[in-house]
């Protein structure tokens, strides 16, 4: 794939398949994978550079780096749920 190819990719684009509801599952698992990476803290085990604990961190700043890019945002909701909100149409 060429670097062209790669930059006109989107980082994650739901397929619609004409149902405005696929933008809001692919939010929903978004969601839930962000609280399931939340229960891998410092509270259970240790936490620094190089640990799991930071791994996980990172990697959960790095993709939502890369989504607001593209327009989703995100809140925390009741019970410290993660909530990711789909871009609208022409936000980007």
């Amino acid at each position: 794939m060429t670097q062209t190819a790669k930059a006109a990719r989107s980082y994650c684009k739901p397929w619609e398949a004409g149902l405005a509801s696929e933008a809001q599952a692919v939010a929903k698992r978004i969601g839930e994978l962000y609280d399931a990476l939340d229960t891998i803290n410092a509270n259970l085990m240790d936490a620094g550079p190089g640990t799991l604990v930071d791994d996980c961190w990172e990697f959960k700043m790095r993709v939502r780096d890369k989504l607001e890019a593209e327009g989703w945002r995100f809140k925390v909701g009741r019970g410290d749920k993660w909530r990711a909100i789909p871009p609208t149409k022409g936000s980007r």
